[in-house]
């Protein structure tokens, strides 16, 4: 090992300046008590032109909650809403699990003349629709969606799924808008695959990343 001396000046400081030689490898594997955070991520897909991005792995008993993050989805069509469901056999069961949700939605447009917030009943769900995460995004070069969509306990075969959404994207009709969804799907089979994509037209580009959260 090689040996860490310093000049004459004086070393009551730790300074880079007046170390001289090689300091140890240290491995990885021998450090402990190191917390990456609650957030472990398992992958992520980037839209190119897609019509869907289904996730249908990596989601099962190892996390009690899981989280999607939306980076910059854009929109082919303008006024078009982004939508998703589940799947409870690896994507094979055609995403069509019933269930219910709130949509709540705050907006206000360029001009501070369109303020507005409250539920939006005609983008709630009942059935085996696919639920809606934001509504009317435009299509702009300089527009997108953002958010994320929180799941609570997808592999318990106890009880209803639940999860939570915030979403935030620019209105069609040039204002923002900030989208509360909450709901479940109504079984107690495990779920264990989700389909994300526009009503109409495709998802031009954007990222969706699904994470584990250690709780």
């Amino acid at each position: 090992m090689a040996i860490i001396k310093t000049n004459a000046r004086s070393a009551s400081a730790l300074d880079a300046t007046i170390l001289t030689g090689n300091l140890p490898a240290i491995s990885g594997a021998s450090l402990t008590n190191i917390d990456a955070g609650t957030h472990v991520k398992i992958s992520s897909q980037t839209a190119s032109n897609s019509s869907y991005i289904n996730f249908t792995s990596g989601i099962d008993s190892t996390y009690n909650q899981y989280i999607f993050k939306f980076h910059g989805i854009h929109a082919a069509n303008d006024g078009t809403n982004f939508h998703y469901n589940a799947d409870d056999n690896a994507g094979s069961g055609g995403y069509a699990i019933a269930g219910y949700s709130a949509f709540v939605q705050m907006y206000n447009n360029t001009s501070d003349a369109g303020t507005s917030i409250g539920g939006e009943s005609d983008s709630d769900r009942a059935g085996s629709t696919d639920c809606l995460l934001s509504r009317y995004t435009g299509n702009e070069n300089d527009e997108s969606i953002n958010g994320e969509l929180r799941i609570y306990n997808p592999s318990s075969t106890s009880f209803f799924k639940q999860y939570e959404a915030t979403m935030a994207n620019y209105h069609t009709s040039n204002g923002a808008c900030v989208h509360f969804i909450g709901g479940y799907w109504n079984t107690t089979s495990a779920i264990n695959a989700f389909r994300f994509g526009m009503v109409s037209g495709n998802m031009e580009s954007g990222t969706i990343t699904l994470y584990g959260v250690k709780t």
